[in-house]
């Protein structure tokens, strides 16, 4: 098949709302999903989140990236939603060529989600690099580069990023969409 190319680089550049409320917000845009953590993370979103990584890898065949932004107010994980979070790393199609946390913070704070990062990458043994990056900027150009590689689409690295960075909680809570609300 044939794709138009305006048509495949207009998909690229599009930036898909899925979820948003006071605990995160989630997007794809292209084919790069992403999940920033605002608050609380629950075991809802994670399920969103999985299946808007599978949702996007249907529409993107030869790869997609994953980022995870990490706010400053942002809660570890209860232990259930971390074994979620584990699950859906271990069980992520074969689309997904690489996952990328970012936590734009340092010192104790970047040490620590690096270790639980880590912990949870050893746990859950992804087919995909999974790695902590301390900007935006690190995790979009390292995706980037992983997808070129596969033979994805080229990724704008800019417009991924301004449009990450321009994820913001909302004033006003918005309902989560229930997993299988994504899929009609």
């Amino acid at each position: 098949m044939t794709r138009n190319p305006s048509t495949h680089e207009a998909q690229l550049r599009e930036v898909r709302k899925v979820a948003s409320d006071r605990n995160w917000c989630a997007c794809s845009i292209g084919n790069i999903v992403v999940a920033s953590w605002f608050l609380e993370t629950g075991a809802a979103e994670v399920a969103t989140l999985s299946d808007l990584v599978h949702m996007t890898s249907q529409r993107f065949p030869n790869g997609i990236g994953l980022v995870q932004v990490i706010s400053l107010e942002a809660q570890a994980p209860s232990n259930d939603v971390r074994n979620q979070l584990i699950d859906m790393l271990r069980n992520a199609p074969v689309q997904l060529k690489g996952s990328s946390i970012v936590v734009p913070h340092k010192g104790f704070r970047f040490a620590a989600a690096r270790a639980m990062v880590a912990t949870l990458a050893l746990l859950a043994r992804p087919n995909f690099p999974h790695l902590v990056h301390p900007s935006v900027s690190d995790a979009v150009q390292w995706l980037s580069k992983l997808l070129r590689s596969a033979g994805s689409p080229e990724v704008d690295s800019d417009a991924v990023i301004r449009a990450i960075e321009g994820l913001k909680a909302p004033a006003e809570p918005a309902a989560i969409p229930a997993a299988n609300e994504l899929r009609r």
